[in-house]
């Protein structure tokens, strides 16, 4: 929410034909220390002033399929945060992605709501931004469906097209992430 020209930007995405997802800023549980900026969610804030932030957010943009909620390094959400997410997505017709570290017992979604399968960090290298599609593509193949979430850099987009080319070979098709939410109801 915190970009310059974010109307013309989510603007721009969608004449291209993709959808987007409102990236709520998150201070983790475990990293209260982490810049996530002046609107971030964050566990000490309370559910009155996070609720104040959250549609601070929601009101910088239009447009959004839903709310995609990552919180620093560990990827822990607090309780509280995460229950204001859903009810406010659940209220608002949107759909909400969260992330789970891979040693957490992913929680149980609700309709409007899915887990990251994959996430791509910031500055994994082409090897591991390939072995992260690889694992995307796999669990795709095995659960019917898979969600992956990259952090947009040059290298990043360059590796998702070289792999998004290769998919129909392997009988997977790439979707928006809201066909991923609408085939869990």
């Amino acid at each position: 929410p915190y970009a310059r020209e974010i109307d013309r930007q989510t603007s721009e995405i969608r004449d291209e034909g993709h959808e987007v997802f409102l990236d709520v800023p998150l201070i983790s549980r475990e990293q209260l220390y982490e810049d996530a900026g002046p609107k971030a969610l964050m566990p000490a804030a309370g559910e009155a002033e996070n609720l104040t932030r959250l549609k601070w957010s929601m009101a910088r943009v239009a447009g959004y399929a839903g709310l995609l909620a990552i919180s620093g390094a560990d990827g822990l959400i607090s309780p509280d945060v995460k229950d204001l997410l859903a009810h406010q997505a659940e209220r608002r017709g949107l759909g909400l992605i969260t992330h789970s570290p891979p040693d957490a017992t992913p929680p149980t979604t609700q309709n409007n709501q899915a887990q990251i399968n994959v996430l791509i960090p910031r500055d994994l290298p082409s090897s591991g931004i390939d072995e992260a599609l690889k694992q995307l593509t796999a669990e795709a193949k095995q659960k019917g469906s898979a969600l992956g979430v990259a952090v947009i850099t040059p290298l990043a987009i360059e590796r998702l097209k070289k792999w998004s080319e290769g998919l129909a070979a392997q009988g997977v098709r790439l979707v928006p992430a809201s066909a991923v939410l609408l085939q869990q109801r």
